[in-house]
């Protein structure tokens, strides 16, 4: 059980938890390449998924997400960290590079969610085994070291696998490429 008093105070503003935006605001070893990675100095801003409905803030915080570093919080927080496990086993969404997810378990404040996840795995209800979809860091620069290398591990293997697909074949064109170019694009069934 979680002692409260070690638990961070709360924050003026809801999107920053005290113990680790220091962490984050400073932290330097943000991966290269891509769109998002011109923050080699640390992070210069803040994106707050704000709106009238959870469901819109999620939209928000996966549409724009490389990875997930989820703090101790309530309901809100269980939801979203939820649907992105789901969407990490599920290997979801598809087309993109895997996002990977972590949890800042301050005082083991996470532990009887990943033992309800070790639970489904051992009922057979979990496709993967938890730590396949979920990390669990004490602090949060572990868990920033953590999530910035599997980051960088992540894209290494999704380009390596993008490159051999795009390889395939004498035009080159991958098979997404193909399917639109055949005019599939709107035959996705569920």
């Amino acid at each position: 059980k979680p002692n409260k008093t070690s638990l961070p105070p709360p924050s003026p503003h809801p999107a920053c938890h005290p113990p680790v935006c220091p962490s984050v605001i400073g932290y330097s070893g943000m991966p290269e390449g891509g769109k998002k990675d011109e923050l080699q100095g640390g992070l210069t801003s803040l994106l707050v998924a704000d709106g009238p409905t959870l469901a819109q803030r999620k939209k928000m915080l996966c549409e724009t997400a490389d990875c997930f570093v989820i703090l101790p919080g309530g309901p809100g927080t269980y939801d979203e960290m939820w649907e992105v496990i789901s969407e990490r086993q599920l290997e979801l969404p598809s087309g993109k590079c895997p996002r990977p997810v972590v949890l800042v378990n301050v005082d083991g404040y996470w532990d009887p969610s990943l033992a309800q996840l070790q639970r489904c795995y051992d009922d057979g209800m979990l496709y993967k085994r938890p730590e396949e979809v979920v990390r669990a860091e004490s602090t949060g620069e572990g868990a920033l070291e953590w999530v910035v290398g599997e980051v960088a591990r992540l894209r290494a293997e999704w380009d390596a696998k993008k490159s051999a697909e795009g390889a395939e074949g004498v035009s080159g064109i991958g098979d997404e490429s193909r399917a639109m170019a055949a005019g599939e694009e709107g035959n996705n069934k569920l």
